[in-house]
């Protein structure tokens, strides 16, 4: 199976001062693979394949308007993913004795630019839309329905033997939000267990560096069917179905989804050991919805950002190029008029959600950092209070901004968490809410809180500043320490969450150079054995 090397796209971060400093490098400078020099030498001019090099994902597209054009001339420019829906049964042996050319214009056009190539659909019947060639469904013999399916497995890899991935079984759940599965004909004639099957048969017969995945639309918006969703994958893994990849398609249609639901799927099929994908992306925005191309880039940023905090989402599809080229142009009925859901106008210009999803993309991923930090600091202020000092310059942690550029106005993408943990003893937790606690204005994230506390003695709530420059890095003030040097001469850990993006950094005794009753300076953070990097539990 074929891997992307992952890399990352980073300027330099200016180091820290007396004040407390958590310094994430941003990416501002050139996007660079390892060894192979530039890829584009302006992040604003870098392409969206350029960008998901970045992030160590593919990206691509699924040309409407068939292989070849301006769109897909567009396609090869930003991206290096494309699909070949020509697989469809009804398109490729619309009769059992005619195998058309369906599959071969996509399938040249790929072979010829390079291009991962994902095959969709090799089995799909449902109640709503399929693309089942009607001989199929006279079939009612199990014994023949394999010796079929297993002679089309030859046909799609004998005329297009450069598919990546595939397709094998598409939406087999009920249509919509439906929990349970949906009784198509494969269901009908092999019974229950047919999707296991289907995968065993394509798995003895496809040659062997295809990835095979299970694609699914709408879990995203309900818990019950995303529950569902989860508990077929765990149990064909469990049954040792060889799947490969979960496709999870991301057609936005019903707005907003519930995006800690969206997240939990991702990880949850993760946890499984398998990869995901987002595998049909796009975002339909009614005619009549207030600034609905700021709508549609905030949901298509989110969308990234959520494949880019999960380690095991390896790449991104948008079902589509330009708005003039839509298959949701035949379902008025569920998105009304005009649903401009792509990246590009009719006439091939980016829209706001372009820009959205590159800076996504030029951000990096997001997850669990640890930091090395190089120094740390608290320092008694008088009035009983102390202030704390930390900085890194660790280049590891890259980009994670939940501002976009494009539109300084942008509120955060969550609340912002500061942990400070002292081994054994004292958990303090800072919580700066989302949008009323920090903001993106001007390239800038910041937060101004509890001012009036340190002014007055005996003040609750520490004073707390945070900006996240773009370019720069993380400055972050504690002015009301809830520690003092006395308490943390154990050592002290520190986990900051910021949207996705969770860092920490741990400073334990050996790396303490000063210590008074006044004045505490570590250097140089170090591992300690039971200290949780992971975020995988709430604090306490």
């Amino acid at each position: 199976m074929r891997k992307t090397d992952g890399f990352a796209c980073w300027g330099v971060a200016r180091g820290g001062t007396l004040l407390l400093l958590l310094l994430v490098t941003l990416g501002s400078g050139p996007c660079q693979r390892p060894g192979d020099g530039a890829l584009c030498e302006d992040p604003a001019d870098c392409t969206l394949q350029e960008a998901a090099a970045v992030s160590g994902i593919r990206f691509g597209f699924h040309d409407e308007s068939g292989a070849g054009g301006p769109d897909g001339e567009l396609a090869v420019h930003e991206g290096n993913v494309t699909t070949n829906h020509g697989v469809s049964w009804a398109g490729l042996q619309p009769m059992p004795d005619v195998v058309s050319g369906s599959m071969d214009a996509n399938c040249a056009f790929s072979s010829e630019h390079d291009l991962y190539q994902v095959g969709y659909h090799f089995a799909w019947n449902q109640a709503l839309l399929d693309d089942l060639a009607d001989w199929v469904l006279e079939i009612d013999d199990p014994v023949e329905l394999e010796t079929v399916m297993r002679e089309r497995v030859r046909i799609i890899f004998n005329r297009c033997p450069g598919i990546d991935r595939l397709d094998v079984i598409n939406e087999p759940l009920g249509p919509l939000l439906m929990t349970t599965l949906y009784p198509n004909h494969f269901y009908q004639v092999f019974g229950p267990d047919y999707i296991a099957k289907l995968f065993q048969i394509v798995d003895e017969e496809a040659p062997p560096h295809v990835d095979l995945f299970l694609n699914e639309n709408f879990v995203e918006y309900t818990r019950p069917r995303a529950e569902a969703w989860v508990a077929l994958v765990r149990d064909l893994v469990e049954g040792g179905a060889p799947i490969d990849v979960v496709g999870i398609q991301t057609h936005l249609l019903l707005g907003d989804p519930d995006w800690e639901v969206f997240r939990e799927v991702l990880e949850s099929i993760a946890a499984l050991g398998l990869r995901v994908f987002v595998s049909e992306l796009d975002v339909p925005v009614p005619v009549d919805l207030e600034d609905r191309f700021t709508v549609q880039a905030e949901r298509y940023r989110r969308v990234v950002e959520t494949c880019l905090a999960v380690p095991a989402c390896d790449m991104i599809v948008v079902w589509g190029i330009d708005d003039a080229h839509t298959w949701l142009h035949n379902f008025d009925l569920l998105t009304g008029p005009d649903p401009d859901p792509l990246l590009f106008d009719e006439n091939l210009h980016p829209k706001p959600a372009y820009y959205a999803v590159r800076e996504a993309l030029l951000r990096g991923r997001s997850g669990d950092h640890p930091v090395s930090g190089k120094r740390l600091a608290l320092r008694s202020r008088g009035f009983g209070r102390t202030s704390l000092a930390f900085s890194s310059s660790d280049l590891a942690v890259v980009s994670p901004s939940p501002a976009s550029r494009n539109d300084p106005e942008q509120e955060s993408s969550g609340p912002a968490t500061v942990e400070l943990l002292v081994p054994g003893g004292a958990q303090h937790i800072i919580t700066l809410p989302a949008g009323t606690g920090w903001r993106a204005r001007e390239g800038h994230t910041s937060y101004w809180g509890g001012l009036l506390s340190w002014l007055s003695p005996g003040g609750q709530i520490p004073p707390v500043w945070l900006e996240l420059r773009e370019g720069d890095g993380l400055e972050l003030e504690i002015w009301n320490s809830p520690l003092s040097p006395a308490e943390v001469i154990d050592g002290l850990g520190l986990r900051i969450t910021l949207g996705t993006l969770r860092i920490c950094a741990d400073f334990g005794p050996a790396t303490i150079t000063q210590a008074s009753s006044r004045r505490l300076v570590a250097e140089d953070a170090a591992a300690r054995d039971g200290f949780d990097c992971s975020f995988e539990q709430d604090p306490d």
